[in-house]
């Protein structure tokens, strides 16, 4: 169907009425409501921006190690820099500066990290470690083992 021009919508009433296909269940209401069409320049798409984005990028260069906090992708909760800008734009929403938005939720989202390590000390639960120190913790147990194990080299005369 390389060959056919027009989108998909277009492409399917073509081959409904040469009787090549059936027509498919969706197609009333596809037809009824089209989608809004995107103007493609230079055969590229417009790129799509939201406006947490840019408080997101700003929030990962000043915390680099934001990228590699773990999240549970069944949860509901956001990752901690969606959260940050989320925050944010609702602060900017209420009529406040954004440096002073950001110094607000950045000192909030601390205070929670402080706390929610606190409340595990407290209840006896291990404490998180960052994704730091497990890459340490476990490049030191691979590099005992393989010292453990390491086999000398040469003969045994040498």
């Amino acid at each position: 169907m390389s060959f056919m021009k027009g989108d998909l919508l277009m492409r399917t009433r073509r081959l409904i009425k040469g009787r090549v296909i059936k027509k498919p269940l969706w197609f009333d209401s596809v037809a009824n409501s089209p989608p809004q069409s995107i103007r493609v320049r230079d055969g590229k798409a417009p790129k799509i921006e939201l406006p947490e984005d840019r408080l997101i990028k700003s929030y990962l260069a000043r915390y680099p190690e934001a990228r590699c906090k773990a999240f549970d992708l069944n949860s509901f909760e956001a990752p901690i820099a969606r959260q940050f800008a989320w925050r944010v734009l609702e602060l900017l929403d209420r009529g406040f500066s954004e440096a002073w938005a950001r110094d607000i939720v950045e000192a909030d989202l601390v205070s929670e990290e402080k706390a929610k390590r606190r409340k595990e000390m407290l209840e006896g639960r291990p404490v998180a470690k960052t994704a730091l120190e497990e890459a340490q913790e476990e490049d030191w147990a691979n590099m005992a083992n393989g010292l453990h194990n390491m086999q000398p080299t040469g003969s045994a005369n040498n």
